[in-house]
């Protein structure tokens, strides 16, 4: 499978965003700050056009727009990721080889059908897609969201078959799968978090990272904690989590567009409604998922005052992450 450090470059939050709209179609200018917010924030990287990107309801064109404009706005300051899923093979295949030329770092492919697919079906839809692309693969396997199940077993026996799949997201919540995939493959799968109510329980199984559509509201508490524990630092970043949970358990039940949505208008960032047939967060929820937004921020603010305060020797994360926790990796 080749070198396993080469293979595995990616780790750390990795950034699921939504995609704007405006009256006529793609607001790539809302996208471009969206983009700019993550990577001040200090996320590791960036998936365009995944679940929370709507990338169902989009069609040709705006796909091919949403994806050239986010790429150009990450200009390789972070690694992206394109989720290219596709009912067709040829379709997915498409839509990695417009990734590819717009210099991506890798893909996601996850299994979308009318129909469930089988292993075997699963199979040589990754394959053909690796054989015509020549980009990294992350595998995702979110069975509530596609129907699809696919075991470690499974994964690891199709990455030994696909050089090409370096990366799961695995949103199954079955934490014991993390360590699983990592020792059937020998370390050699980078195994993401993408279950964000365990978070805590996937680092200390050993993920690679955190692969979440929160960091779109809360991207600089989503980036400590994740830094507080490759620090060593469990207690904090388990305090900070605990106040980040109500909102993440919020998006969870409301879905992630809608959700995310609502959210950045707190913040004076109109990213539009979902596309029907989602609707939009109804008004009370809307004023609850702010609340929520503004007791996570103060939780950060507080913690950071009183680490200040009592204990100025230690690292102290604060405005820059990738500045002030430099120190953690």
């Amino acid at each position: 499978m080749g070198d396993t450090s080469a293979r595995n470059a990616i780790s750390g939050i990795v950034a699921q965003l939504v995609t704007p709209f405006a009256a006529d179609g793609i607001d790539t200018g809302m996208l471009r700050k969206i983009v700019n917010r993550m990577i001040d924030a200090g996320v590791d990287a960036i998936v365009p056009l995944g679940d929370s990107g709507e990338s169902a309801y989009l069609d040709r064109t705006e796909w091919r727009r949403a994806t050239a404009t986010c790429l150009e706005q990450i200009g390789g300051r972070v690694s992206s990721i394109v989720d290219i899923s596709d009912a067709t093979t040829t379709g997915a295949i498409e839509r990695a080889r417009f990734a590819e030329r717009l210099n991506a770092t890798a893909i996601m492919v996850k299994p979308v059908s009318c129909w469930r697919l089988t292993e075997n079906e699963l199979r040589l839809h990754v394959a053909t897609i690796a054989e015509l692309v020549g980009l990294p693969m992350m595998i995702g396997n979110d069975p509530a969201a596609t129907g699809a199940d696919m075991r470690p077993e499974f994964l690891t026996d199709l990455a030994a078959d696909v050089e090409a799949i370096t990366m799961v997201e695995e949103s199954s919540g079955l934490i014991q799968r993390i360590s699983r995939i990592s020792d059937l493959s020998g370390g050699t799968i980078s195994v993401f978090n993408g279950s964000d109510s365990h978070a805590l329980h996937a680092a200390a199984a050993g993920a690679a990272g955190w692969s979440t559509a929160a960091a779109c509201l809360v991207p600089e508490q989503i980036v400590r904690v994740w830094r507080l524990l490759n620090a060593g630092h469990g207690l904090a970043a388990a305090q900070l989590f605990d106040r980040l949970r109500p909102l993440l358990d919020t998006i969870n039940d409301h879905g992630a567009p809608a959700a995310i949505k609502s959210g950045l208008r707190s913040f004076g960032l109109d990213a539009g409604d979902p596309r029907l047939p989602q609707l939009p967060l109804d008004p009370n929820t809307s004023i609850e998922l702010a609340e929520l937004i503004c007791v996570a921020q103060t939780a950060t603010r507080t913690a950071v005052a009183r680490r200040r305060l009592h204990r100025p020797d230690t690292l102290t994360p604060d405005i820059n992450p990738r500045e002030d926790l430099a120190g953690e990796h």
